[in-house]
This record gives structure tokens, C-alpha cells and sequence, in this order.
């Protein structure tokens, strides 16, 4: 992450009240917090390299980590939401740009967070098809690859389609897709009247 998006993040995270103090310990920079949180997600140092490399303990590892999620979390209705109105024709027009198609309003997946270690409760639910323990992500992007939507949380050996029909999204669709717009998604995911996927076997374009 550059410095400019590092202090951006900053300026999100800063009014949360998990950053203010109350007791008369004095909490450390919010930017050291942060920066000890994105190299714990970013680097393949264990927790004791970590702890090292910052003078720190392992609990104090884990209270940074856990204020700068708690946090994050809560700007997801800020930052992360169903594109309306001006919003929503850019994208069409944004995808018509890339691909000559009319009218999708973003483009689904899944991807794996892996995990450190096993969960203690159920790991088995964990272990996905690469030999990994992780959780999923299932998140649609406009165009420009920007979050508009996302679900996490599902253990690793979930399938994809499963993680689709008890999303949010799903259950909400009606009130969310409006009109003839359309998701674009892979293989993995059930056609719908919302969602088109590639056609299998396809030879040339007079098939599609």
C-alpha cells in the first residue's frame, strides 16, 4: 500500500471510537496499529517474527489487528454499496466500453482468504481443494474493479453456488437488480435471469 492510500485509510479509521481512549493508558498512533495489522495480513512472518520486528507482544498483535478490523468493518455502508442512478448508468456504460454488452451491472466471484492455522471449531469445513485452510469471499465488482457487494465468512470447502443462493444478494435480488441488468459470473454459478455465464463449448461467435 502507498502512502497516500495508507493515509487515506487513516482518515477513515480515526473517528471510530475504538480509537479513543478511555482509560488513562494512552492508546499508540492509530498509523502504528494499522501498519502492524497490514503487515500481519500482508507478509508471511509468523507472529513471533512480527513481534520482534515491532518490540511488542503477541496479545498486543492481536488487539491492534482486532480494532483495525472492527473498525474496517464498519465502513462497509459508506464505502461498499448498490450503485443508483448516475452511478449505476456509468457502470453500464463502463462494461459496454470493455465488451459490447448492454446492460451489466457487475461481475461476481469467489476468492480464499487463507488462514494461518486451523480453526479450532471444525477445521475439516475448512481445508478447501488446494490443501489450504481458508474462509471465502465472494464479492461483484463494476467495471473498474471496485467493490460493490460482498460476503464473507463461508469455510473453504464450501462451494461457490452454495455461498451464491444464501448470500445476501441472493435472497435479496429482487429488491437489488432492477429492470433487465445483469451479473456476469463463471462456470461456478447458476444461470439465472440476473446472471449470464459463458457458454460451454462454444466454436465461434455465429453459436452464441
Amino acid at each position: 500500500m502507498n502512502s497516500i492510500n495508507f493515509q487515506k485509510l487513516v482518515s477513515l479509521l480515526i473517528t471510530h471510537p475504538i480509537f479513543q481512549n478511555n482509560s488513562n493508558h494512552l492508546q499508540v498512533p492509530i498509523e502504528l496499529q494499522l501498519a502492524i495489522f497490514l503487515r500481519r495480513i500482508s507478509s508471511k512472518e509468523d507472529i513471533f517474527e512480527l513481534c520482534s520486528r515491532f518490540g511488542i507482544a503477541e496479545e498486543t498483535v492481536y488487539l491492534y489487528c482486532k480494532r483495525v478490523i472492527i473498525a474496517i468493518f464498519f465502513l462497509k455502508k459508506t464505502l461498499v454499496k448498490w450503485p443508483t442512478g448516475e452511478a449505476k448508468q456509468n457502470i453500464h456504460e463502463g462494461f459496454k466500453n470493455i465488451g459490447e454488452m448492454e446492460d451489466i451491472i457487475g461481475a461476481i466471484d469467489g476468492s480464499h482468504i487463507v488462514l494461518a492455522n486451523a480453526p479450532l471449531k471444525q477445521p475439516e469445513t475448512y481445508w478447501n481443494r488446494k490443501k489450504r485452510y481458508s474462509i471465502q469471499l465472494q464479492g461483484i465488482v463494476d467495471y473498474r474493479d471496485m467493490f460493490i457487494d460482498y460476503e464473507i465468512g463461508w469455510p473453504g470447502s464450501v462451494h461457490n453456488a452454495k455461498i451464491y443462493k444464501n448470500s445476501y444478494f441472493y435472497r435479496n435480488v429482487s429488491k437489488i437488480i432492477k429492470g433487465e441488468e445483469y451479473l456476469l459470473g463463471n462456470s461456478a454459478y447458476p444461470i439465472s435471469t440476473f446472471l449470464i455465464k459463458p457458454f460451454v463449448n462454444s466454436q465461434n461467435p455465429s453459436q452464441i
